[in-house]
């Protein structure tokens, strides 16, 4: 019997629809051994490296690709670059002159969702003169599940 040989075209013709051909798994067993699709790219804005990681496990987890941006420069770069359908930003960055104005210029410029992130107490954010109470909060600390619920209310998925 001849053996197969698969080219890299036919492997990423068939990866996407992988998960619904058990047939294509059987004669290309190379194909149980790549990484799902991506679902969404996703950009974190967000200085604190533990929260970074902490961030990136859960979203990585359910298939979405992250790019982290530690300063508001990188963050608007990054936005130019890869045009990312979602945001989650850090209110309190430092170095940034205020998480409202970044996300002003982020959403004037691009049309992706936003997840603001902050440790500062609601009263004291809703006293803020740049408060906008369109995008979601979600109030540090929090947990693997109360990101994944604020993110999938968001998006969806």
């Amino acid at each position: 019997m001849a053996s197969l040989s698969v080219s890299d075209d036919l492997l990423a013709f068939f990866t996407p629809s992988r998960n619904n051909c058990p047939g294509i798994r059987r004669h290309f067993p190379s194909l149980q051994d790549t990484n799902p699709p991506i679902l969404m790219l996703v950009l974190l804005i967000e200085d604190e490296p533990v929260i970074v990681q902490f961030i990136r496990d859960v979203l990585e987890q359910h298939g979405h690709q992250v790019l982290c941006a530690g300063t508001a420069g990188e963050a608007v770069v990054l936005c130019d670059r890869h045009c990312p359908a979602f945001v989650l930003l850090n209110l309190q960055q430092e170095g940034t002159a205020g998480g409202m104005s970044l996300a002003r210029q982020l959403s004037s410029r691009f049309k992706a969702k936003m997840l603001f992130l902050t440790g500062a107490r609601t009263q004291d954010l809703q006293a803020s003169p740049e408060y906008d109470p369109v995008h979601q909060v979600l109030y540090k600390p929090f947990s693997r599940k109360q990101l994944w619920q604020a993110f999938h209310e968001l998006t969806g998925g």
